[in-house]
């Protein structure tokens, strides 16, 4: 059991900026590590996937800001909440892709 509570601290825990691993991840554009991360936090913690950083950006977020679509179906189909919003802007991500034209 001790394993599965490192692995959770591991995928929610936040660097200085807020920043998970999946950020990070989706911050070096790391597809095979995003995909780790992914599946290491749906066993262990589902809700990881939807923590905000410190200027309240998801992975999600994180990844239609950066315009990469490949990042931002991979974290779908993980299924990141499409409905959380930046809470300092009051966008979501439908509204930061059509901005974006993405």
């Amino acid at each position: 059991m001790e394993t599965v509570e490192n692995i959770k601290n591991m995928v929610t825990s936040q660097d200085a900026d807020g920043n998970t691993l999946l950020h990070r991840a989706v911050l070096a554009y790391n597809y095979e590590l995003l995909s780790v991360l992914l599946n290491l936090s749906a066993m262990v913690s589902p809700d990881a996937i939807n923590i905000k950083n410190n200027v309240q950006l998801t992975p999600l977020l994180v990844a239609v800001y950066l315009g990469n679509i490949s990042l931002v179906k991979r974290l779908l189909d993980a299924n990141a909440d499409i409905t959380i919003t930046d809470t300092r802007r009051s966008h979501s991500a439908i509204h930061i892709a059509c901005n974006k034209k993405n």
